[in-house]
């Protein structure tokens, strides 16, 4: 059984069960489960990430961490989680290497990636 079909099995089983909790935000598995299909559709609806695209995530610890990551597993993509450490550099040398299309990310990383955009490569869409 892959894991994608066990989380599944766990959202029929217990729709209602907390799955994350993060400060004051609670997600049951149903609502988990909501927002990475969301997620998911658009990676393969608009964005054609097709199987093995590598899908960049810039994200601190957060549910939207989590949610990207089970989004890109759902779109059968590769998930590329990148260190909010690295700096400018460090980061265009990974995100070129991998030869991420997409990039998961927040406001919290503008600047760093607006001076980088020029860098990238094969970066063609930006998620925020």
């Amino acid at each position: 059984m892959s894991l994608i079909a066990k989380f599944e099995e766990t959202v029929a089983r217990q729709p209602d069960a907390p799955a994350l909790v993060f400060e004051k935000r609670r997600y049951s598995f149903a609502g988990l489960n909501g927002e990475i299909n969301r997620l998911a559709q658009r990676l393969v609806g608009p964005l054609y990430a097709g199987r093995d695209e590598k899908i960049g995530i810039l994200l601190r610890n957060c549910p939207e961490f989590i949610v990207s990551v089970w989004a890109a597993l759902k779109a059968a993509a590769v998930a590329v989680p990148l260190n909010v450490f690295l700096i400018g550099e460090e980061l265009a040398y990974i995100l070129n290497d991998c030869r991420a299309r997409i990039l998961i990310s927040s406001l919290d990383f503008a600047r760093e990636l607006l001076y980088l955009k020029d860098r990238l490569s094969a970066l063609e869409t930006l998620i925020v």
